[in-house]
C-alpha cells in the first residue's frame, strides 16, 4: 500500500485542486480556499488513523492533545481551585497516551476507516461543526472537500492493490477491494456508522439540500 509520503503528496494535490476550485467558483474570501486545502489534505491522510504505527495517528492525536489542553485552560482559567493548573497537562497526557492507546487497541487497519460510509459520516460531522463559525454553504463545501481527500486516499490504495506504484508493475494483491468498501469488518461498527449518517442527514436535510443545489447551479445551468 502507498506510504505516508505518497498519501501526503496526493493530499497536497487534492488540496490544491479543491482550494483552486473553491477560489474560482465560490464567492468567498481568499482565506477560505486555505480552509478547503487543509480539509482536503486532512481527508487524504485520515483513513490511515487505524494503522498503529502510522504518522497519521500520531499527528491527529498530538493535535487533539494540544486542543484538549487549550480547551481545559479556557475552561479552568478563572477557577479558584488550587489544583486547577494540573488539569490541562492531565488532559493532554490522557488524550495523547490514554485515548490513543484505547483507539489503537480497538481499531483495525483496513477496517471501517478504510470505507466510503466512514468518509461520509466524518464529512457530515465536519459540516455540522463548521457551521458554528462558517455559513451554511461554506460548511457544506468544507465537509465535501474532506470527503474528496478521503476518497483520493481510498482510490490510491485500491490502485496500489492492483498496480504496484513503486515497481510500476501490475500485481493483484489480496487487499484489492478492501479500500473502496461500503462496510467495515465488524457488523456492529458498520451499523453504527450507517445510523450516524442517517441521523445527521435527517437533522440537516434542508441545509444539505441547499448545499447540493448551490453546487449544482455551477454545473447544470437553469
Amino acid at each position: 500500500m502507498p506510504d505516508f509520503k505518497a498519501h501526503s503528496e496526493a493530499g497536497v494535490l487534492a488540496g490544491y485542486a479543491a482550494g483552486a476550485l473553491s477560489l474560482y467558483f465560490l464567492d468567498k474570501p481568499v482565506y477560505f480556499s486555505g480552509i478547503i486545502f487543509v480539509s482536503s489534505y486532512a481527508g487524504s491522510i485520515f483513513p490511515d488513523i487505524d494503522s498503529d504505527n502510522s504518522r497519521t495517528i500520531s499527528i491527529i492525536f498530538n493535535l487533539l492533545s494540544v486542543l484538549g489542553a487549550f480547551a481545559a485552560i479556557s475552561f479552568f482559567i478563572d477557577s479558584t481551585w488550587k489544583y486547577a493548573f494540573l488539569i490541562p497537562p492531565a488532559v493532554y497526557f490522557f488524550i495523547k497516551f490514554g485515548l490513543s492507546g484505547i483507539f489503537k487497541y480497538y481499531s483495525r487497519h483496513r477496517g471501517i476507516y478504510h470505507s466510503i460510509p466512514m468518509g461520509i459520516f466524518i464529512s457530515l460531522v465536519i459540516f455540522k461543526f463548521s457551521t458554528i463559525k462558517l455559513d451554511e454553504i461554506s460548511g457544506f463545501v468544507t465537509g465535501l472537500s474532506f470527503l474528496f481527500g478521503y476518497l483520493v486516499h481510498l482510490v490510491l490504495d485500491e490502485i496500489n492493490s492492483l498496480y504496484d506504484i513503486k515497481s510500476a508493475k501490475f500485481n493483484l494483491k489480496k487487499s484489492f477491494g478492501t479500500a473502496l468498501s461500503i462496510k467495515g469488518v465488524d457488523i456492529y461498527t458498520t451499523v453504527f456508522v450507517y445510523l450516524g449518517i442517517l441521523i445527521l442527514v435527517f437533522l440537516n436535510y434542508d441545509a444539505l439540500f441547499r448545499g447540493f443545489n448551490y453546487l449544482k447551479s455551477f454545473f447544470i445551468p437553469r
